[in-house]
């Protein structure tokens, strides 16, 4: 069996998988075998040295995190109004200004010698807008590939009105509206 890899490269960040296929017949017209088995997940970001990796709930945290993040930041809705990234999620991210972005990883719960279960600081990462969103890209790249994990789904919904808010003040929207009426 051999190792199929899918690379999805922008100019600040890729995004690899790896994996196998459990399509035992393959179509011999394919282009691409189909990937439906992840074995490693590896996003590298243009400045780091080392990679950010790990296994499917490494790439599942990430994608869900930084897809509520970008459409919280593209939506100016703030944090507080959003329902939170799950705790348990290894990935989170955070506004830190408006051009820098705040990526945390955890690592899995490590247990020691005695059982005991051992807090590991999470790495952190800041990223840049245009370096978030060469990351969205990425992520958008693969989840539009019907031949990269075919059965796995982004779930995504739109923000409930009760969270959407007024960027302008009312009587700032209401002026053109009473200027509309009048005329």
């Amino acid at each position: 069996m051999t190792t199929i890899q899918r690379l999805y490269s922008l100019p600040n960040c890729s995004l690899m998988l790896e994996g196998f296929s459990n399509n035992l017949l393959l179509n011999s017209t394919e282009f691409r075998p189909l990937l439906s088995i992840l074995i490693n997940a590896e996003c590298r970001l243009a400045r780091l040295e080392k990679p950010l990796s790990g296994g499917r709930e490494f790439l599942e945290s990430l994608i869900a995190a930084v897809s509520q993040y970008a459409q919280e930041f593209l939506s100016g809705l703030h944090a507080t109004r959003l329902p939170k990234q799950a705790a348990t999620g290894l990935v989170q991210l955070e506004r830190v200004n408006d051009n820098t972005h705040r990526l945390s990883l955890r690592s899995p719960v490590v247990l020691d010698s005695s059982t005991n279960i051992t807090a590991v600081s999470p790495t952190q990462i800041d990223l840049s807008t245009v370096e978030l969103f060469d990351l969205v890209e990425a992520i958008d790249q693969f989840v539009a590939d019907t031949q990269t994990l075919p059965f796995w789904s982004l779930n995504l919904a739109p923000v409930p009105k009760r969270h959407a808010f007024a960027r302008e003040p009312l009587a700032k929207q209401a002026v053109p509206a009473a200027i509309g009426v009048s005329g």
